[in-house]
């Protein structure tokens, strides 16, 4: 605290009336309140000069050439002092760590904030732009120089450095550039060059920074964690129109878009496109609340005894009905508004899955983080399952990496309700906790289910817009593509969604019913049939998001038939649903990998 007043006092002293970069003025990501400025920024006192200098922590290159070009000297005893030699024509070649600057030297105002319309300008071209110079740039067969010229000159030479960007504006970049740098990929993939190749003829702004290192120190400059390259939150998350997520007439969840207008990035211009990443958006917002819902159960905070528990698994399993009905109304919407072709898929959006580097994978479904934890926190932890979910935390931000480990860490769901039967058997408790036990468990099986319907509701639209053609295609021939259409963007086959469908369609909170004596079973149906059931709707502000009212509603039938979900697609047979006596653990260590509301 000492340290702070001391900064503080310093600052003040030196005409700094708010917390800046103390080598260029500038008001980044030093800006910080002053209990926190001191992570950033320290004083030190060079012996025998007697004066007070500021070294900042980590200062970023960018920062010191803006330093230089604002003509900021060194004092050279200062300088002498901590072991830096003067005179140097640029203050870029200064030890980041040692970088020390005399504050009586310093501007005493910060720089104006950067003009928003270099921002904007990339999200224009890359909405209005980048689909028609793509499709032109592929459809020349000599190097796509022009198509490279354009985005190096449009697109990428006024970017600021990215120390004087906002959080929010990074993130905007993020999505942009992401955009573009996928574009760059696929057209260096279908030219016969090398991706990284090209991606490293791109320079951004007045130094020239290589693409790949701006877009690095973008995703650090987020805040979020987010890795250094394209990823699904910046395809999807941020891309498409904010969404509200309500739990009867609560709003439960919002997932923004870092845009203020509502338009959604693609590649193809498409609304096929933008209907896809709305309903990855869509599922993803869904998927928070259930697991917000589910994570208290999970996690001890709420005993799976308690008389709540029911109920916030009872939110969980409203939101994955509702992502389920979101996925077959997209299905069933065909070529209309809000639906998808399957050719436009086929041969448009899934030929930009091209990873930037070898040995990474392209944003897809398998890579939404709410799928994964609400595996792991329902019970499906097999080894091998595990090592595919962590092979794709490069994919995955920082939050969410550690989330999905701190969840692995804990006891399933499953193996917390098993254990408590087992307790119960041993300890004999009261009636009464043996019922809310009971509907615990009961609530617990219809998450279960519903989680699996969304599961085969994924198996569904994976055959129709995918699968289902690379059989009909097997017997022509067909040109060769960007990603091969052989299997999902991240590999997986039809056999992969197959097996891990039916990982999540058994019967595992059944054959923990089967400890669960008659009497508290027909209590607790009966306590569970007297609660409302939650409500859990979608809203898309300022867009019409309207229902398909016209389509049966799939909530009329039996709910226990899941593997009538995979009537999407008839012209292949459903997975094989185990009974519950065939897996009384809830996994097998069956070969699978994640998938998700995707590919």
């Amino acid at each position: 605290m000492r340290e702070a007043r001391a900064l503080e006092a310093l600052l003040t002293r030196h005409g700094f009336t708010q917390p800046v970069c103390q080598l260029c003025g500038k008001d980044h990501h030093y800006g910080h309140r002053w209990e926190e400025l001191r992570n950033y920024v320290e004083i030190v006192t060079v012996p025998d000069a007697g004066d007070e200098f500021l070294v900042c922590r980590g200062m970023p290159r960018s920062c010191l050439d803006g330093a230089a070009q604002q003509q900021v000297h060194l004092d050279r005893a200062a300088a002498e002092q901590l072991g830096i030699q003067l005179p140097r024509p640029t203050l870029r070649l200064i030890d980041l760590t040692r970088t020390a600057m005399h504050v009586d030297s310093l501007c005493a105002q910060p720089a104006g904030p950067i003009s928003p319309g270099v921002i904007k300008k990339v999200g224009e071209w890359t909405l209005e732009r980048l689909p028609e110079a793509t499709k032109r740039a592929l459809d020349d067969d000599s190097v796509p120089s022009a198509f490279l010229a354009e985005i190096d000159s449009v697109v990428l030479t006024d970017l600021p450095d990215v120390v004087d960007l906002t959080q929010v504006e990074a993130r905007r970049l993020l999505v942009d550039l992401g955009f573009c740098g996928s574009a760059v990929a696929r057209v260096a993939t279908e030219s016969g060059h090398d991706v990284a190749h090209l991606l490293g003829t791109l320079g951004v702004g007045a130094h020239r920074r290589t693409f790949r290192d701006y877009y690095a120190d973008l995703a650090t400059r987020s805040g979020v964690g987010h890795p250094p390259r394209q990823t699904f939150v910046s395809t999807i998350t941020w891309n498409a129109p904010t969404i509200e997520v309500r739990v009867d007439d609560t709003v439960a969840a919002t997932l923004p878009s870092v845009f203020d207008d509502q338009r959604t990035r693609t590649w193809t211009g498409t609304s096929d496109e933008a209907s896809l990443w709305l309903l990855f958006k869509k599922c993803a917002g869904l998927g928070a609340v259930a697991n917000v819902a589910l994570a208290p159960v999970v996690f001890g905070d709420l005993p799976v005894d308690s008389p709540d528990a029911p109920g916030r698994l009872a939110v969980a399993t409203a939101a994955m009905e509702e992502m389920q009905d979101q996925m077959r109304i997209f299905s069933m919407a065909g070529n209309r508004a809000g639906g998808m072709s399957a050719d436009v898929f086929i041969y448009g959006i899934r030929q930009f899955g091209v990873p930037w580097e070898d040995g990474a994978e392209a944003p897809s479904g398998p890579h939404e983080a709410e799928w994964i934890k609400r595996d792991v926190m329902l019970g499906l932890r097999s080894p091998n399952y595990l090592a595919d979910v962590r092979r794709r935390y490069p994919m995955l931000l920082e939050p969410d990496v550690h989330a999905i480990e701190k969840a692995i860490g804990q006891p399933s769901l499953a193996e917390k309700l098993r254990e408590a039967w087992r307790s119960d058997l041993r300890d004999e408790v009261d009636a009464a906790t043996k019922a809310r036990l009971a509907a615990t468990t009961l609530a617990a099986r219809s998450l279960w289910r519903a989680t699996g319907r969304c599961s085969s509701a994924h198996l569904g639209l994976a055959r129709k817009f995918l699968f289902s053609h690379l059989r009909k295609q097997a017997r022509t021939s067909t040109p060769p593509t960007a990603v091969s259409n052989d299997s999902g963007i991240t590999g997986m086959t039809e056999q992969d969604v197959v097996r891990l469908a039916e990982q999540r369609l058994r019967g595992v909170f059944d054959d923990i019913l089967r400890h669960v004596d008659p009497k508290s079973l027909v209590g607790a149906e009966a306590e569970l049939g007297r609660r409302p059931s939650p409500a859990c709707t979608l809203v898309v502000p300022g867009i019409d998001a309207g229902r398909v009212r016209d389509l049966p509603n799939r909530r009329c039938g039996d709910r226990t038939s899941e593997s009538g979900q995979f009537a999407l697609d008839p012209s292949v047979p459903p997975p094989r649903v185990r009974g519950p006596g065939e897996d009384r653990c809830g996994l097998d260590g069956e070969d699978v990998v994640p998938a998700a509301a995707g590919e």
